[in-house]
């Protein structure tokens, strides 16, 4: 899952699970059975340790529990052996045909192989098991939410122009070959839409061999687009972009510097979003340019109630890592609002996003942001002990910093959204030997046939 100040594809750091060693393999194709399937979506079997250095296990992507297949070795990891995948010799009764023209090359989902009922109870067990070990149980396990079909209203692509032309897609599975998603159906429509027109309309404006990553999102004026070029445009490219989005469905049309900064250079529109709740009262956010969001409007609702519900009564409820105040904003249409919510983020543009959605609802003298990086300097538990809830949603790396202070301070509710249940597992076990105990747990699966799976926790004293 991409987070707040995201960064190409191209300058991140290469994963470190199953890197592979120096040790040859013999990649003559063999014959395994498949036993189960990691956390990472592969199919593991057994080999023969003698053939392939000591190594116990074969990795097979697009593999079920008990299928015998054909696998070619591709090279020895500190886990086992990576494979592709040859042949099914015998398939599982949980294998369906891919729904997507290009499952087999797009990195954009891991899963499409597997049956509805699998994958749910895969993904599902799959988050459980990751919580085990460190024995952090829930009172209860709230209902998983799973999205639909079609549903993705918020996506990151590549793009490169070439001589044959301007293409645009996901990124190839541990590849930077970049495939368009033919045939997808996890973007939305509007987001094909959008796709199509960035392919034939506004990006070859861009000169050859422009390359670079761009994020999608569909709001209620249309779409709003940030790229993230490698190099900057040109002030002709610019021009060029600008005078084909303007024909197309384009709200706003933003691009990220090589500092950070986002810079829009053509709005149509003031883009928005709209949240409604359980009393059909609605707020309008007003996102800032490039600034985080959910990528499914519908596993946001559901967070957004979950924390609702969890809050419901407090009147001081700090948000931490906010953003553009996703999560604690909606609570301001709840029939008691609370007195005070005071978000902290490092994003000066999301703060200042979450400020004009307090206004423009009228709500402005309930809402306090501080700009803040907290991972270098986190709150301290005097600062925590101001407020009677906490809503903690951190990117991927967690909240290491900020943990111990929460779990020694004297707040009794601690609302706590994860899109990495590893690192989510680390917080929890320190709220929990600070006297925390988690009351539920939800998983959200708003990245639909990913290896992504997102929690909500709520954990009182």
């Amino acid at each position: 899952m991409t987070r707040r100040n995201e960064t190409p594809a191209w300058k991140r750091r290469k994963a470190k699970s199953r890197k592979p060693v120096t040790k040859p393999v013999d990649k003559t194709p063999i014959t395994v059975v498949i036993s189960s399937v990691g956390h990472q979506g592969d199919g593991i079997a057994a080999i023969n340790p003698d053939q392939f250095h000591g190594a116990t296990q074969a990795f097979i992507p697009n593999t079920l529990p008990e299928e015998e297949v054909v696998i070619t070795p591709k090279a020895r990891t500190k886990f086992g052996i990576d494979a592709d995948l040859a042949e099914v010799v015998t398939p599982s009764p949980h294998r369906r045909p891919a729904e997507c023209q290009v499952a087999d090359q797009c990195g954009g989902c891991q899963t499409q192989m597997m049956s509805d009922d699998f994958y749910q109870n895969w993904k599902t067990e799959t988050v459980k098991a990751t919580l085990e070990p460190l024995d952090i149980s829930p009172s209860s396990w709230l209902e998983p939410f799973i999205t639909k079909n079609k549903s993705r209203r918020r996506a990151r692509l590549a793009y490169r122009k070439l001589a044959q032309g301007l293409i645009c897609g996901f990124r190839a599975s541990k590849s930077h070959q970049i495939v368009v998603p033919s045939g997808c159906v996890i973007l939305s429509d509007s987001l094909m839409q959008c796709v199509e027109a960035l392919t034939n309309t506004i990006l070859p404006a861009l000169a050859a061999e422009s390359m670079g990553e761009v994020t999608i999102t569909d709001t209620d004026q249309g779409w709003d687009i940030t790229l993230h070029p490698e190099k900057m445009p040109s002030h002709n490219d610019i021009a060029g972009m600008i005078n084909a989005a303007s024909a197309t469905n384009v709200t706003r049309l933003s691009i990220a510097e090589k500092d950070g900064q986002i810079t829009p250079h053509f709005t149509k529109r003031i883009p928005t979003l709209t949240w409604s709740n359980n009393e059909d009262e609605e707020l309008q956010l007003y996102p800032a340019p490039g600034s985080f969001l959910q990528a499914d409007a519908n596993a946001e609702n559901i967070m957004q109630r979950d924390i609702a519900d969890g809050l419901d009564g407090y009147d001081r409820v700090l948000d931490l890592f906010c953003g553009s105040g996703t999560l604690s904003l909606p609570l301001l249409m709840g029939k008691n609002p609370p007195k005070l919510i005071h978000g902290y983020d490092s994003g000066e543009d999301a703060l200042e996003a979450m400020l004009i959605t307090a206004k423009s609802a009228d709500q402005f003298h309930r809402v306090k942001t501080t700009k803040q990086n907290l991972f270098k300097d986190p709150l301290t538990r005097q600062e925590i002990d101001q407020f009677d809830a906490v809503i903690v949603d951190p990117p991927r790396a967690g909240a290491a910093t900020l943990m111990p202070a929460l779990a020694d301070s004297d707040v009794q509710r601690v609302m706590m959204v994860s899109c990495n249940p590893q690192s989510f597992v680390k917080d929890a076990a320190v709220l929990i030997e600070g006297g925390f105990h988690c009351r539920s747990i939800r998983m959200v699966d708003q990245f639909l046939r990913t290896l992504h799976a997102e929690l909500v926790a709520r954990f009182d004293r």
